[in-house]
């Protein structure tokens, strides 16, 4: 049987763009929540995985997908 992947995907919006003690730093929100994560990186594209590697390991990720 194969294995089914979640229908539902996590979006971000760019809610802020800044830097902060020498720190290139974005402040995205995922679509569609209350959730916002903040992270320091050199692009954007950077952040985006950033910020999707932080909800993987806390585990809101896993929510996000099911719920």
């Amino acid at each position: 049987m194969k294995e089914q992947k979640p229908s539902k995907k996590v979006e971000f919006e760019l809610v802020e763009e800044y830097y902060y003690a020498g720190q290139h730093r974005f402040r995205l929100k995922v679509r569609g929540t209350s959730i916002t994560v903040n992270v320091a990186a050199d692009n954007l594209d950077e952040a985006v995985e950033k910020a999707f590697e932080i909800l993987r390991s806390s585990g809101a990720l896993r929510n996000l997908l099911e719920g």
